[in-house]
């Protein structure tokens, strides 16, 4: 898709979006890199959250929230908006501002995604760090970033063991001078220890915040994610993702890839810190619910996400090959034991779907839904290749390429392969 067709298939996928200040033109070729909706200014707090507010939607389920520990909150678009209202309040309070960077090193928890959008709504720009991860990578990230706000909570769970996330947050946040706040989400009955003039606990900084705080414009251009590569090929690598292109992106890929619509219940077997963290949360400007699980899916004997998808009627799933492949190996077939008759899509990705993993999504969870295999990567945050419903699942294929982009499969010598031969 090149030229005028490429720019008009972008145009109107734009449209779907709430633009604070339409773009001057959809693409300004300026060297050595293309400029998407040059002059264009929205924000994606913005798009996930106020336009439903004001749509009727306020009292709709946005998030809910279940953790291996027995744990769960329903959180409505109401609240959510508000939550997010009252953290971007702290955070400007703390000095945060348009051009900032803000780590979080958070569990999955509805207070991660409030965070995420606060952030957002200040202009600011984010990176999310795995909270499995240690005091030197956290470190390490704070120091690429140049990041002088921290926000993390006192503990985690994982495994059904308590992970003491503010030892290693302090841990890294010592050795390094930039850091000016670190605000910590109380999850444990005994209030952890701070560091005066540093360390700030959020119920006591929500107290004195504003009820509303208003969503900064930003560039399309605008950074608005870091995320980190893998580190396969050597040390993690930052990338910087800009505002209009990811949310933009993502809407598409969900709703016309994935046919997310406003009434489905969405669920991604993912951390804070993958990129399908950031592809879920953005399930919220299509007003759809998400759910959030933290803790493993093993859990229950591997039963637990099937519980869940019969309780709450989950209507996309998403996982990884590896996952469905230890199903099978434990003999765990989910529809014999668990109503999964809502699901009407599963997605994968993460590993290539092998030609038996089809076989048992449609011999043990369901016959009347479409499996997609998702293929793309860190670097755009979304999918060079994905689902579509209007087209048939082949058995160990992936179903298209993704709308609006060149995507090629290319051999060794740098050609574009041709059919049946082997490339990346």
């Amino acid at each position: 898709m090149k030229g005028e067709q490429l720019e008009t298939f972008w145009d109107g996928q734009a449209r779907e979006l709430s633009w604070f200040k339409e773009w001057d033109e959809v693409l300004k070729w300026n060297e050595p890199f293309a400029q998407w909706f040059a002059g264009g200014q929205l924000n994606a707090s913005y798009n996930c959250l106020d336009i439903h507010v004001k749509n009727d939607r306020k009292n709709k389920i946005a998030i809910h929230w279940q953790s291996e520990n027995g744990e769960s909150q329903d959180w409505t678009y109401q609240r959510l908006y508000e939550e997010v209202n009252q953290f971007a309040s702290v955070l400007k309070k703390r000095g945060v501002k348009k051009g900032d960077v803000v780590i979080l090193y958070l569990p999955m928890i509805p207070q991660a995604v409030a965070a995420m959008l606060a952030v957002v709504r200040l202009g600011a720009t984010h990176s999310v760090v795995f909270s499995g991860f240690s005091s030197q990578a956290l470190q390490e990230r704070i120091e690429d970033t140049k990041a002088n706000v921290v926000i993390t909570a006192d503990i985690s769970y994982r495994r059904g063991k308590k992970i003491d996330l503010k030892t290693l947050v302090d841990n890294a946040v010592n050795n390094v001078q930039a850091v000016a706040s670190v605000i910590v989400i109380q999850r444990d009955e005994q209030a952890p220890s701070c560091v005066e003039g540093r360390d700030f606990l959020y119920h006591e900084l929500q107290k004195e915040a504003d009820s509303f705080v208003e969503a900064v414009p930003v560039e399309s251009t605008h950074p608005l994610f870091i995320l980190y590569t893998s580190g396969t090929t050597g040390k993690p690598k930052c990338i910087v993702h800009q505002a209009g292109g990811v949310l933009l992106e993502h809407k598409k890929e969900l709703m016309l890839h994935t046919d997310l619509q406003s009434d489905d219940i969405f669920f991604y077997q993912t951390t804070c810190g993958w990129m399908m963290w950031n592809w879920l949360a953005s399930g919220l400007s299509v007003g759809s619910t998400l759910i959030l699980y933290d803790g493993s899916p093993f859990h229950e004997n591997g039963r637990i996400l099937w519980r869940i998808v019969e309780q709450e009627g989950i209507t996309i799933f998403g996982t990884n090959a590896k996952y469905l492949s230890a199903l099978e190996k434990q003999g765990i077939r989910p529809k014999t034991e668990f109503n999964t008759s809502s699901i009407k899509t599963v997605l994968s990705t993460g590993s290539t779907l092998l030609p038996e993993n089809f076989d048992f999504v449609y011999s043990s969870i369901g016959k009347d839904l479409c499996l997609s295999s998702i293929s793309g990567g860190t670097d755009i945050l979304g999918c060079f290749a994905l689902g579509c419903p209007l087209l048939p699942v082949r058995r160990s294929e992936l179903q298209c390429r993704s709308l609006g982009l060149d995507v090629q499969v290319f051999n060794r010598d740098g050609e574009p392969c041709e059919t049946g031969e082997q490339g990346e």
